[in-house]
C-alpha cells in the first residue's frame, strides 16, 4: 500500500495521542486538552521538526514555504486585521473569537499524528465506545453518564432517531462523528478478512446506535465512491486479480448497505417517521433580565420566522429547495446565518466566530447555537472575501489524491459543523487526508502512486 503514514511510535506515544485527539469531544473532556497533541508531537519529533526548520531557512520560498507557511501567514493577518477593525476585541475563556489563530497547530497536528498503529489505536477506542453504547441502549439511558433527564431517557424504540446514545460524548452527533472517521481509518488501516469484517460490522453497529442521518449517508456514500475507484483502476487494468477482488468486495458491501438502507424501517427512521417541521420555536423572553456569559453576550440573538425576510434571495431558495426535507431545526438556525451573511457580505462578524444564542423552549435554559454547516460559519465569520481566500488556500494544501475521503468529509460538513473550527478531531483528520502526497487507500495504484 502507497501512504504516507509516519513511521510507527511506541504503543504508549500512540495510545497518548489517541487520548489528546479525542477527549476533548467526549463528556466533561475539556476542549483545551487537545492543545497538548502539538506538544507531545514536538516532543515525539522534535529532530524531524529542526530538520524541517533547517530546509524552511535555507530556502525560505521554496514552493513548500509558500503553500504551507507564508499563505497561512498572510490569512492569518487579514483575519487578525479584520478582527481589530471589523471584529469583536473581547477574548472569552470559552474563545468563540479566534478559531483562525490555531492554524498552525492544525497543519501541524494533521502532519505527525498518523501512524498505520494510531489508526489501530482509534478504532479499538471506537469499538469500546460502541460496546458502552450498546449497554446505554439495552438500559434506555443515552449517556450513563450525564444525569439522568427527560431528554437522556429512551421513550421510544420504533424508530432509530427517538433511540439515539451518546458513546463517551455528549451528544449522538459526536458520536456519529466518531463512527464516520472510524469507517475511514478500517479502510486505510491495512487490516483484512476476518478483522475488517469484525470491526466493520462493530463499526455498522455503531453507525446504527448513534443514528444520526447525515453519518448513515456519507458512510454509504463513502464506499459507494470507493466502488467508483476500483471500478475505474480495474478498467483500466482488467488483468489484476486484486483489482477484481477489491471491486467484488466493495460491490457486495455497497449493495448490502443499500439493501439495509432502504428496508422500512431504516427508510422510515430517516424519514423521522415523516414528522413535519415547524420553524415556530418562539418564547417569550428577554436578555435583559437572563444572565449571560462573556459568549454568550457576544452571540446574535436568533431571529424567529416572522423576523427574517424571506423574499431575500439567498433565504428563499434555500426554503423552496427544503420545503419537503425536515432538517431538524437547522432551516431556522441556517436562514439566521443567511440573513447575517447578506447583511455583511464582506467582512462577516469580523473574524469572530458568529454563533446564536437563544433559550431552549425545553429547558427554559439559555444555549448557544453553530450554524450545523461548516460554510455558513466560515463565511458567516470571516465574510466573502477572506472565506473564500481560506478555501483556496486550503485547495491548494491539496496534493490531489485521497478523493473519496475528502468528498465525504466535505458533504459531511454541509449538514454538519464538521471542519473549519480551528482545532477539532475532523479538523486534524481533515487536514491529514488534504496534505498527505501519496493515496491512503490501497485500490491497485502504481509505485508512482499517480
Amino acid at each position: 500500500m502507497q501512504t504516507s503514514l509516519n513511521a510507527e511510535r511506541p504503543w504508549w506515544q500512540e495510545v497518548l495521542l489517541v487520548f489528546l485527539l479525542v477527549f476533548p469531544s467526549c463528556v466533561f473532556g475539556n476542549e483545551y486538552i487537545g492543545l497538548l497533541l502539538p506538544l507531545a508531537l514536538v516532543w515525539f519529533h522534535f529532530s524531524e521538526l529542526r530538520i524541517s526548520w533547517k530546509t524552511f531557512r535555507s530556502n525560505p520560498f521554496s514552493r513548500e514555504a509558500i503553500r504551507y507557511f507564508w499563505l497561512l501567514f498572510v490569512f492569518m493577518g487579514a483575519a487578525l486585521a479584520n478582527k481589530v477593525f471589523n471584529g469583536d476585541s473581547i477574548v472569552c475563556t470559552k474563545d468563540y473569537y479566534a478559531p483562525f489563530m490555531l492554524l498552525p497547530l492544525l497543519l501541524l497536528v494533521g502532519k505527525l499524528t498518523f501512524s498505520r498503529r494510531t489508526l489501530h489505536v482509534f478504532l479499538v477506542f471506537v469499538s469500546i465506545e460502541i460496546a458502552f453504547a450498546a449497554l446505554q441502549y439495552l438500559l434506555n439511558d443515552r449517556s450513563l453518564i450525564l444525569p439522568l433527564t427527560d431528554e437522556t431517557t429512551i421513550k421510544s424504540k420504533i424508530l432509530l432517531y427517538d433511540s439515539r446514545v451518546y458513546g463517551f460524548t455528549a451528544n449522538s452527533s459526536i458520536f456519529g462523528m466518531h463512527i464516520l472517521v472510524a469507517f475511514f481509518f478500517l479502510v486505510i488501516s491495512g487490516w483484512r478478512k476476518w478483522r475488517y469484517a469484525v470491526v466493520f460490522v462493530v463499526l455498522l453497529t455503531g453507525m446504527f446506535l448513534s443514528f444520526n442521518r447525515t453519518v448513515v449517508i456519507m458512510i454509504v456514500g463513502f464506499f459507494i465512491l470507493q466502488t467508483i475507484e476500483t471500478l475505474w483502476l480495474w478498467w483500466k487494468n482488467r488483468e489484476s486479480k486484486a483489482l477484481r477482488s477489491q471491486l467484488n468486495t466493495n460491490v457486495i458491501l455497497v449493495v448490502a448497505l443499500l439493501m439495509i438502507l432502504f428496508t422500512p424501517f431504516i427508510k422510515n427512521s430517516l424519514l423521522r417517521g415523516g414528522k413535519a417541521e415547524t420553524l415556530d420555536y418562539s418564547i417569550e423572553y428577554s436578555f435583559d433580565t437572563i444572565p449571560l456569559d462573556c459568549s454568550e453576550q457576544h452571540a446574535m440573538k436568533m431571529l424567529e420566522p416572522k423576523d427574517i425576510d424571506t423574499t431575500r434571495p439567498m433565504v428563499k431558495g434555500f426554503l423552496d429547495f427544503s420545503k419537503k426535507v425536515n432538517t431538524s431545526g437547522r432551516k431556522l438556525i441556517w436562514m439566521n446565518y443567511m440573513k447575517s451573511i447578506e447583511e455583511h457580505p464582506w467582512f462577516g462578524n469580523g473574524s469572530n466566530k458568529l454563533m446564536l444564542v437563544t433559550l431552549n423552549p425545553k429547558t427554559r435554559e439559555v444555549e448557544t447555537i453553530h450554524a450545523h454547516n461548516s460554510y455558513l460559519m466560515l463565511f458567516s465569520t470571516h465574510g466573502v472575501l477572506l472565506g473564500t481566500f481560506f478555501l483556496l488556500m486550503m485547495l491548494l494544501w491539496w496534493k490531489w489524491k485521497n478523493w473519496s475521503i475528502l468528498l465525504i468529509i466535505l458533504g459531511y460538513s454541509f449538514f454538519q459543523y464538521g471542519i473549519f473550527w480551528g482545532f477539532s478531531l475532523l479538523d486534524v483528520v481533515f487536514v491529514f487526508v488534504l496534505i498527505t502526497p501519496k493515496n491512503l487507500i490501497a485500490s491497485g495504484y502504481s509505485g508512482k502512486d499517480t
